[in-house]
């Protein structure tokens, strides 16, 4: 079984955060490129674009 699609829930969660509390300055996100410490070799299609 694979991993899930995760951008659904993030995208979702980024529009709540952002529709609750318009006056948030900062949401922090790494890039699909870092896993832990150590950089890893990103699926093609993993951004954060949709954030």
């Amino acid at each position: 079984m694979g991993m899930p699609d995760l951008i659904p829930t993030f995208a979702y969660l980024a529009a709540a955060l952002r529709d609750k509390h318009p006056k948030l300055a900062y949401l922090h996100a790494t890039e699909p490129r870092v896993g832990g410490i150590q950089n890893i070799i990103p699926h093609p299609d993993g951004n954060n674009d949709f954030l």
